[in-house]
């Protein structure tokens, strides 16, 4: 990384100024001497966030030949997760013919690595900067963690939809994390619901018996509502707070539910804090 013709033929950019310079050998250094520190005497921390930028920077030429020689329908990398899909024009019949073709469009900068003590193979990443400089880095991706599927007709449309089904799921945690809706006339709807008589959500006026605060969405919301007591200020919420209270007063706070609810201390706990706050 401190290569002047690595700074100024691969990343492309002009002189550093003496400033950025003097920053740059010193984040260096401290990567060296941190390394120097640990049993391997190499490698960089793990939980440091400039450490996936040094490895990014590492495999700048993987992601330019990639996009370049191999042009792929889709092409992500995160540090070494890579994920690459391409149209199989050539008619891959295995692995290795991939591999094989991947290599020829790779400049000889991708090829087959030295066999590993049990007898496996790896890909060997070396550009003309990892191996010219005074480092003489390797970059090594071990090809038992190398997975390729050839997809056709519907198998590969039902694998493709059970991976689509399985990040569905995944986001789907991320939109139930607390978010503080637009508006508090929202509050309300989103935690009663218009039942029937055998509780069952009635989808009209017609089936309509009842108002209904559901248990179970009802202690998502009150988790939602005691990380914004947690994490802002109250004036930021109070119209929200206002109209959570109240439903809460309207359909719970009332002869039968009151007494077998499961939630009420927690929401007066919750009413205590906000008080306290605003004194």
């Amino acid at each position: 990384m401190q290569e002047p013709a690595f700074i100024k033929n691969v990343l492309e950019l002009d002189e550093l100024s003496d400033e950025a310079n003097k920053l740059h050998r010193l984040f260096v250094n401290a990567l060296q001497s941190w390394a120097l520190e640990t049993p391997l005497k190499r490698g960089l921390p793990v939980g440091l966030p400039a450490s996936a930028i040094v490895a990014n920077v590492a495999l700048v030429e993987l992601d330019r030949c990639i996009e370049r020689q191999v042009v792929p329908l889709y092409y992500g990398r995160y540090v070494d997760d890579i994920l690459l899909v391409m149209e199989n024009g050539v008619g891959f019949r295995s692995t290795e013919d991939l591999w094989n073709w991947l290599f020829s469009r790779s400049k000889e900068n991708l090829t087959w690595g030295p066999v590993t003590e049990k007898g496996g193979k790896v890909i060997s990443f070396q550009p003309g900067y990892l191996k010219e400089g005074k480092g003489k880095s390797q970059i090594h991706f071990a090809n038992s963690k190398n997975k390729v599927f050839l997809l056709a007709g519907e198998s590969g449309k039902t694998l493709v939809d059970a991976i689509a089904h399985q990040i569905h799921e995944r986001a789907s945690e991320w939109r139930a994390m607390p978010r503080l809706p637009r508006s508090d006339a929202h509050v309300g709807t989103d935690l009663l619901a218009a039942t029937q008589s055998d509780g069952e959500a009635a989808d009209n006026l017609r089936k309509t018996d009842a108002l209904t605060m559901r248990r179970a969405g009802f202690a998502i919301k009150l988790r939602d509502f005691e990380a914004y007591e947690r994490d802002l200020h109250p004036d930021a919420w109070e119209k929200h707070r206002q109209a959570f209270f109240g439903a809460f007063t309207q359909h719970v706070m009332v002869l039968p539910q009151f007494l077998i609810w499961p939630f009420t201390c927690r929401v007066i706990k919750l009413a205590r804090h906000v008080k306290t706050l605003q004194s």
